[in-house]
């Protein structure tokens, strides 16, 4: 029991060694709780304009092709892992800003803008998850990459818990705050991306080196 619980504080401690790999543990955690956060909660949202249930799951499952499409391409024809996802973001950005705002200010009659807005930002925000599953492991060295990228995804599952609460603010703070808010948390996405260093699949680290080695 000694040497299982020895092992497990190990694995835990692994993607916080020295300085540099602890930011990137942190900010990757980060990263996946406003992905899941806002990826869910558009998903959940759907249902709050939409009368059937039913209806919503197969147009929400049909917006993950064009998301893996998207992703796909992106990586396939540019190195870069953080400028396409930076893009990505910046759309849904201003997108989810643009039909939250016009119906919280506007309140048109018509559910269709903020519907088109709301599909648009899922399929975005789709391909840019998948973008995460491929730029966030290349962050680690290759002897800590399962235990890095592993802490990062489970922590950041908390985000999809979050939705919940925001997809209530549609009834007690107006139709529309919840797409507002997401909109916030995709900028702050964009903010920690930037924090982040390129990769580009290519000369990968494979150790940890210590602080007194760069």
């Amino acid at each position: 029991l000694t040497s299982f619980l020895r092992g497990l504080g190990k694995g835990l401690a692994a993607p916080y060694q020295n300085t540099d790999i602890a930011k990137r543990s942190v900010i990757s955690t980060l990263l996946f709780t406003g992905q899941m956060c806002a990826f869910f909660g558009m998903l959940f949202y759907t249902q709050v304009i939409r009368g059937s249930v039913y209806y919503v799951a197969i147009l929400n499952a049909l917006t993950s092709i064009p998301g893996t499409l998207i992703s796909t391409l992106l990586y396939w024809r540019i190195k870069s892992r953080r400028k396409p996802l930076l893009v990505l973001y910046g759309m849904s950005v201003a997108i989810l800003l643009i039909g939250g705002l016009y119906t919280v200010v506007g309140k048109p009659e018509s559910e269709i803008p903020l519907i088109v807005c709301c599909n648009i930002t899922l399929v975005l925000l789709g391909a840019s998850l998948n973008m995460l599953f491929i730029y966030t492991p290349e962050l680690f060295p290759s002897s800590i990459r399962s235990q890095g990228f592993g802490s990062a995804t489970g922590l950041g599952r908390v985000g999809s818990m979050l939705c919940s609460f925001i997809n209530q603010l549609d009834l007690q703070l107006g139709h529309g705050v919840p797409v507002i808010i997401y909109g916030g948390v995709l900028i702050l996405q964009f903010v920690l991306t930037c924090c982040l260093p390129d990769t580009d699949g290519e000369n990968l680290a494979d150790v940890v080196h210590s602080e007194g080695d760069k």
